[in-house]
């Protein structure tokens, strides 16, 4: 079975506080390098996945998503310099959310929308921290949903 690697969300938001990070892991034989920086407007990230592995890539603002061997270089607009102070976005961190009972309202709507089920969960498991986008929370989400719940947010 290939060998996987992950990066916690962890790493991504920490952009906030450090401009540049970079680490090495080594699994017997093989490692896997990560580093990040920060650009004028965009977070830079240069992953190197060993032979026979995969690795689980984490952006501001993008689903996760997965890459094979070999070395890769992701940019992504970091959040931050997307959003207008006081706009709300499903970008937007929880605890920013959470403090306004509209926006509450709009994301139980919507998600409920979508499915009751899944909104019962969503609303019975989020910590609704600071730390946290409401993106990285919304799994298995459509983007049609997604794109909908963005609207409301931006119009209150």
């Amino acid at each position: 079975m290939p060998a996987r690697y992950r990066d916690t969300p962890a790493a991504a938001d920490a952009a906030s506080r450090v401009a540049a990070l970079s680490f090495q892991i080594s699994a017997g034989s093989r490692s896997a390098r990560m580093c990040w920086r920060l650009g004028s407007l965009s977070v830079v990230v240069d992953v190197v996945v060993p032979a026979n592995a995969t690795a689980e890539v984490r952006l501001p603002g993008l689903d996760p998503f997965e890459v094979g061997s070999g070395a890769h270089r992701f940019e992504s607009q970091y959040p931050r310099f997307r959003e207008a102070a006081g706009s709300l976005s499903v970008r937007s961190t929880l605890a920013d959310l959470v403090d306004r009972p509209a926006a509450v309202a709009a994301i139980r709507e919507e998600l409920a929308g979508f499915s009751a089920g899944y909104a019962d969960g969503f609303f019975a498991r989020t910590a609704w921290t600071d730390g946290c986008r409401l993106t990285d929370v919304l799994f298995g989400v459509p983007p049609h949903v997604r794109a909908r719940l963005d609207e409301r947010l931006s119009a209150l």
